[in-house]
């Protein structure tokens, strides 16, 4: 899907335009991921283009971080 490819590139243009964004994920500080909003359903559907994240929403809740999505 063309709208998804966008979001990918969209964050790893961030990821490697902003060094501040880079540092605090590094640090496991931040996680900036992409997501997709279903007009239809509202639902929303975070990506992911780490192999070993199968389920990024999850891995952040049992971090205790705040998603924002």
């Amino acid at each position: 899907m063309v709208a998804e490819e966008n979001v990918r590139r969209t964050v790893k243009d961030i990821r490697q335009r902003s060094v501040i964004v880079r540092e605090l994920e590094d640090a496991g500080d931040l996680k900036v991921l992409g997501a997709m909003y279903d007009m239809d359903t509202g639902e929303v559907e975070l990506l992911n283009d780490e192999p070993n994240c199968p389920n990024p929403r999850s891995q952040l809740e049992q971090r205790g971080s705040p998603v924002l999505a």
